[in-house]
């Protein structure tokens, strides 16, 4: 499932989100994985505020676009490090 958010500032994108998220993962404790792209200034806080809400972080995965991107290249082999 992909969902796209948009909306302006201070809109309740990030919140939404992090709801949805929550919800998805109760439902689907063991199986689940979420990814939550973001732009790059984002990660850090949004990461820490859904740890808040859930007590934990498992199987959600934060990226910012450059590094969702790098990730995928590492990961199919498409990256020169």
């Amino acid at each position: 499932m992909l969902d796209i958010v948009i909306g302006r500032a201070g809109s309740g994108k990030t919140y939404h989100c992090l709801e949805l998220m929550k919800n998805f993962l109760e439902l689907r404790p063991l199986n689940a994985k979420v990814f939550f792209l973001m732009p790059a200034y984002m990660t850090y806080k949004t990461e820490h505020d859904f740890a808040e809400m859930m007590d934990s972080t498992a199987n959600t995965y934060f990226y910012s676009f450059q590094r969702f991107a790098r990730q995928i290249l590492i990961e199919t082999g498409g990256a020169n490090i």
